[in-house]
């Protein structure tokens, strides 16, 4: 019989490390703008174990980036409560408000629309994956010295074109790096 590793028991001795708390109602008043609150209440409770971690990302938000914080966490699918770490939305929530602040014409972009359609880590029922960073890389210099969102948009629509061909299929959503990778995509994906 051969004798345990000595890993085995600094492994044993670790202390455990516990998940974090869910937040308290004192909190969750402190850091969730009113006008979120219930419904970020109720994804925390349908989060079970995962509420904690979720609590963790609104606790770490800096503050200025709170309120988009509490926006993705009170409307985060279901797969993705069960799926991303408060590392994952802290870093969604940071790439997305440092391309916004990257041009002139993003900040222009208002509120109400960044929120729904620029703010979220996916469009549809895609996979999650950490796609902003890559991208944020890629099309910086191919938009930053443009002069409005249209021609923005028309920039990103050529990159798009220049990456990925149409293929319609029955297969399953890809998500945005997975598309660039393979090089097609069905219309969602384009």
């Amino acid at each position: 019989m051969r004798a345990p590793s000595p890993l085995l028991f600094l492994v044993l001795a670790l202390p455990a490390v516990a998940d974090p708390a869910p937040l308290s109602d004192e909190e969750l008043a402190a850091l969730v703008p009113e006008s979120r609150r219930a419904a970020v209440r109720e994804t925390l409770g349908l989060a079970g174990d995962r509420g904690g971690e979720l609590s963790e990302a609104l606790r770490r938000a800096p503050e200025g980036r709170r309120e988009a914080m509490a926006f993705l966490v009170a409307y985060l699918p279901a797969a993705d409560v069960a799926a991303m770490s408060a590392e994952d939305l802290l870093e969604n929530v940071r790439l997305a408000e440092e391309a916004r602040a990257a041009t002139a014409w993003a900040r222009e972009v208002p509120e109400e629309v960044w929120r729904a359609f620029v703010l979220p880590h996916r469009s549809a029922q895609e996979p999650f994956e950490r796609w902003r960073a890559v991208f944020f890389k890629e099309l910086l210099p191919r938009v930053k010295g443009l002069k409005s969102l249209r021609e923005a948009a028309l920039e990103v629509n050529r990159w798009a074109a220049e990456n990925v061909t149409f293929q319609p299929t029955t297969s399953r959503d890809q998500g945005p790096l997975s598309t660039r990778r393979r090089g097609i995509g069905r219309c969602e994906e384009e």
